[in-house]
């Protein structure tokens, strides 16, 4: 049978640091979170960047600025306001994005912006831990 004792300290040992996480956290301001998701937003936007260039990057094209070349992330809501939120797209070409991941009458999508983002899930969330463990590490010294 277990010992109860060990388990209350155990107990205290778990509530008291969900108590520092929770104050932590929640102290985080609007900037502190998205520096945060910011970090995943990079990731995101690197890998949709390599996709988009694997899979939809034409040479010889008369543009100044192809799709593959204006993947961008900014850490601000689609509305410019900083909420804690990050955001991941393409900038004056999105159009052609929007074609080629869902497709037209005439041609098929291939959902390379979805796949892109479920491929890279892990990353992401890696990237943000990094970045939150990093401000818990600010806060707590």
């Amino acid at each position: 049978m277990a010992d109860l004792h060990n388990d209350d300290d155990f107990g205290k040992l778990l509530d008291d640091w969900l108590d520092n996480v929770e104050a932590v956290s929640s102290q985080l301001s609007p900037e502190e979170q998205a520096e945060i998701t910011k970090a995943g937003a990079d990731v995101y936007a690197d890998k949709l960047e390599k996709t988009t260039h694997e899979k939809h990057y034409r040479d010889g094209v008369d543009e100044e600025l192809h799709l593959a070349d204006d993947v961008k992330s900014q850490n601000t809501n689609l509305g410019g306001e900083i909420d804690g939120s990050s955001t991941v797209g393409f900038g004056e070409k999105a159009y052609i994005a929007r074609f080629l991941n869902n497709g037209t009458k005439f041609m098929k999508g291939d959902h390379f912006v979805e796949n892109t983002r479920q491929e890279s899930i892990d990353d992401i969330l890696t990237a943000e831990a990094i970045a939150y463990k990093k401000r818990i590490d600010e806060a707590q010294s």
